[in-house]
This record gives structure tokens, C-alpha cells and sequence, in this order.
């Protein structure tokens, strides 16, 4: 099970995975509202984009980290590609799709997923290199 865990999050698989996330959650967000299913859950969409950007944030940390990319400010970079990400794909619903709108408490919820991506990975990350 350990060396299945360690072959999951090798470079490459982890790669293809961020890139497959990424792919996946744009083409969702760029759906005609009306093919979203409605959530009953009070600020339901809010909490979907916190999920969404803390695992996009958190997959991406951790390609960089295992990459040996970015390394004097990998946090600083992702989190603000993560972020710059976010403010497009609002702006592409704004402009480009009727059934959609941009919607800054989107944006506000996007950066409390990316905040919690970064300090899960801090912990995440200390704990790994206490370990190794």
C-alpha cells in the first residue's frame, strides 16, 4: 500500500493529475448555469469554490514540491496563479457566457480555499521533512 501511495504521488502521475483537475474544474465552471446542479446547502456555490481551490492550490504545491520547481517561492507563485486563475474564469463568465455572471464573493471564496491549501501544505510539508 506504501509503495502504491509513493507511485501515486511521483512527479509524473501527480503532474497528469493537476492537469486533469485543472481541465475538469474549468470545464465546470464554464458551464451554462443551468446544467449545474443546485446545491441546498446555505452558500453552497461559496463552499464548492473553497473546495475546488483549496484541492486545485494543494495539488499544485505539491507538483511543485515534488518537482523541485519554484522553490524559493513556490507558495507566493501558485497561490497567486491560483488566484489569477479564479479572477479569469469569473471574467470569462462575465463576458463570454449569458447564463453566467462574475461574482467577487467568488473570488473572496477562492482565496479562503487557496489560504487553507497553503496552510495545509505548511503542515503538511513540516511534517514531511520531521520525517524524512
Amino acid at each position: 500500500m506504501i509503495k502504491l501511495i509513493k507511485k501515486l504521488l511521483g512527479p509524473r502521475p501527480l503532474f497528469y493529475s493537476g492537469l486533469l483537475y485543472t481541465l475538469a474544474i474549468t470545464v465546470l465552471f464554464l458551464l451554462p448555469a443551468k446544467d449545474i446542479p443546485g446545491v441546498a446547502i446555505r452558500f453552497g456555490d461559496k463552499w464548492a469554490h473553497i473546495f475546488v481551490f483549496l484541492i486545485l492550490t494543494l495539488i499544485w504545491l505539491l507538483i511543485t514540491l515534488v518537482k523541485n520547481w519554484l522553490t524559493k517561492y513556490r507558495v507566493f507563485w501558485v497561490s497567486f496563479l491560483a488566484l489569477l486563475y479564479g479572477i479569469i474564469i469569473e471574467a470569462l463568465q462575465e463576458r463570454f457566457f449569458e447564463t453566467r455572471s462574475a461574482d467577487i464573493w467568488d473570488v473572496v471564496a477562492d482565496i479562503v480555499g487557496i489560504l487553507l491549501a497553503v496552510l495545509l501544505f505548511l503542515i503538511m510539508k513540516k511534517r514531511i521533512s520531521l520525517k524524512t
